[in-house]
This record gives structure tokens, sequence and C-alpha cells, in this order.
């Protein structure tokens, strides 16, 4: 086989990786663009995690990046990988990346959650005037897969701004965005409606007058029920929903939410087992006191409140409103333990952003593989074996 990566070889990925412009000085780079980014990705795949350990890794592997790369000067360096991750324009990256998403889907993804996160290793001050970097996230429970990434501006309603980003590079029509109250706003509603979607939200005190009618509403439990029952791990929670129509709600109501046809209330009932051998309490006088834990178990109970433009069951209310919190445990928790986001302590927002969309497609590749192992697992098989990381990389051993 010849050396470089040819039209054949190539999988979606690459394919993509391809349209990625070439930020520098045309002459003066000693090694080819696709290289760099090749290397990167599956330095990332192989659970490096820092950009030296990328270089290195790729030294040790140079005799198999030779079969597909062109490599002109050889492996580049650490100070080459991290500029080239500085330069990339992070905007068109993650349109790339969302396109790649788009080209690989194998159904039509009927429901997204949203929601962001921060990255700790990033450059912050306490003093206000830098915080670390937040990148809003559209992903599918469905698949499991990241469908696209935008970061939120320093300034204005931040949040906001980047879901709306986010959900412009999607195709909305028909589809249910879940989201948690911080994307809860009328820009965000509007844009979900605008694209032909569907939105479920909570309604919290930070709605004031709707959460006041809704809490007066469902006073006494009112609404068609559906009743879900969860166990394991020693837990038992039990969630009940009960749902109205939307024209049970009061002009004032109707005129922040023209679009909606349900309101719902979600009690969540939990027992857990109490693993604390010693527990803290507190007495009238306020001295606070310690007793071996007899119990063993702990309760607790919510009430938590939503708004839909989508007429639904309170069967596929339960279900939607379960799968939201997919974002948190497939996405943003893998990232930080599987791929150890937040030890990475890369202080340009801009290398970070780049750097945590590579995590996204890496993980959206071990996703994609039917290999069934866990996220670990994979990566470090990769690391392991070439032939595995072919078929991650190309869909198939080369």
């Amino acid at each position: 086989m010849s050396r470089g990566v040819t039209d054949e070889d190539l999988s979606e990925l690459i394919s993509a990786l391809k349209e990625v412009e070439d930020p520098r000085v045309v002459g003066r780079s000693k090694h080819l663009l696709l290289d760099v980014l090749v290397i990167i990705v599956c330095g990332v795949l192989c659970r490096a995690e820092t950009i030296k350990e990328i270089a290195e890794y790729a030294e040790d592997r140079q005799d198999w990046f030779a079969r597909f790369l062109e490599l002109p000067n050889g492996i580049p360096s650490h100070d080459t990988i991290g500029r080239v991750l500085y330069l990339i324009d992070p905007i068109k990256l993650e349109e790339i990346f969302s396109r790649w998403v788009q080209s690989i889907l194998q159904i039509k993804v009927t429901s997204i959650s949203i929601d962001g996160k921060s990255s700790k290793g990033t450059e912050r001050q306490f003093n206000g005037k830098s915080r670390p970097l937040h990148l809003v996230s559209a992903y599918s429970h469905e698949l499991g897969l990241t469908l696209c990434q935008a970061a939120s501006p320093s300034s204005g309603n931040a949040e906001a701004d980047a879901a709306i980003e986010c959900l412009k590079q999607l195709d909305l029509t028909n589809v249910t965005v879940t989201a948690d109250a911080g994307l809860n706003s009328k820009k965000v509603i509007q844009q979900i409606n605008s694209q032909k979607g569907h939105y479920i939200v909570p309604i919290k005190t930070n709605h004031k007058n709707c959460y006041s009618e809704l809490e007066a509403l469902f006073d006494s439990k009112n609404g068609t029920t559906k009743t879900s029952i969860d166990r394991g791990h020693g837990r038992h929670e039990r969630r009940k929903a009960y749902m109205l129509s939307a024209k049970n709600m009061s002009e004032r109501f109707l005129e922040k939410w023209p679009s909606a046809k349900v309101v719902f209330a979600l009690s969540r009932t939990r027992q857990e087992e109490d693993k604390r051998y010693v527990v803290q309490t507190t007495g009238d006088d306020g001295k606070q006191t310690y007793k071996i834990n007899g119990g063993k178990v702990k309760k607790s109970e919510s009430l938590t409140y939503y708004v839909s433009s989508k007429q639904m069951t309170p069967e596929e209310a339960l279900a939607e409103v379960r799968a939201h919190w997919e974002i948190e445990n497939g996405l943003h928790w893998v990232l930080d333990v599987a791929f150890r986001e937040d030890a990475w302590t890369v202080k340009a927002k801009r290398t970070a952003r780049n750097l945590s969309l590579v995590r996204k497609m890496a993980l959206n590749i071990i996703r994609a593989h039917p290999y069934k192992a866990s996220i670990r697992i994979k990566m470090k098989k990769a690391g392991w074996n070439t032939d595995f990381l072919e078929e991650l990389i190309f869909g198939r051993k080369i």
C-alpha cells in the first residue's frame, strides 16, 4: 500500500478532517495538517492525557502511522501539536464535526438533550474578570453520540447564546429538545420553535409567576398520572408524573408560553442505602452532635414542574425527563472519568475548546464500534492493538 491516506481508505471522519483549513503560513510548515490531526485523534483515542503524551505516543507508533500518513518530516513535536490546536478555528472545526456526525447517523434522531459543562483546567481568575471555558453540547441519548458543540461567550446570557449556536447546526424538525432550568430562556425556546422542534423545560423559581401558578394548579396532584419505579445499586426511586393540558393555564402564562401544549409535575421519592457509619445532627440549641448511623436508609422527595410544546402522555414525559440526564451520565461524566478532561491544565481556551471537541470525536468513534466493552477498555485496547485502532479510525482493518 502506498503511503498517504487514499480516498478508498478514508473513513467519514478522516474525510471530514481533510476539510479543516490550514491556518499556518504556506511554505513554512514541516508537517501536513491532516497528519497532525490524525495523530491528535489517535492519541486521545488511546488515552493520552496531555499534548506531550500525544507526541510521545506518536513517536512510539511512527512505523504504524507511516503506513497511512505522509509524515514528510517524521512525527511532529508536542510544540507543533500544541500550536496547531491553538491556530485551528474552533468554530469551523465544530461545523465540520457537526456535518461528520450527521453523515454517520443511521437513524433519525427524535430527541436530544442540551447542557453546558465548564473545563476546570482552563485559565481563570477569582476577581471575576476571567472564567473557565464553558461549552454547551447537544447529545443524542438514543445513540449515545454528541451532535455538536458551541462555546459560551464572555458576556450576555452566555450559556443560552451558546445553546442557540449549537441548535442552529441541527435539523430540529419534530425533534424534542430537553434542557435544564439554566437554558430555559425565551430566546432558546424561540429558536427551537423557529426550527420546528419541540421543547420540554422545567419551570423553577426564576420564573416566579409561572412557578406559583403551577404550584397552585398541582397542589392537589391533579391531572392524568403515570408512575415508574427504578431499582439498582441499593437505590429505590419512584417517579410519578401529573399531567394537564396547557389550556388550564392563565392568559398570562400562555402569553409567555404561546406554543405550550401540556404542563406536568414530576414527583420523585428516593430511598437508598446510607453507607455513612456516623451521621451528624443539629439540636434545637444549634449544637452539632454525632451518632452511629442505625437507619441505614436515606430518603428524599422532590417535585419539579415542566412545560412542553409537545402533546404527550405522562408515560412519555417520564421517559423524556429521565433520558435528559444521560447527557450528564453518558457525556459529561465520561469526559471527566474516561478522558480526564478536567485534569488537562490547558490555559489557552482556544486550544482547550478544540481538544474538547477531539475528545467528543473520540467518544463518538468508540460508541459507534460494536465491540462490547466499557469506554476505558476500548481506549486501552486501541492503545495496545493497532488492528483494533484501525477498525476504529477506518471502520475496518486496512
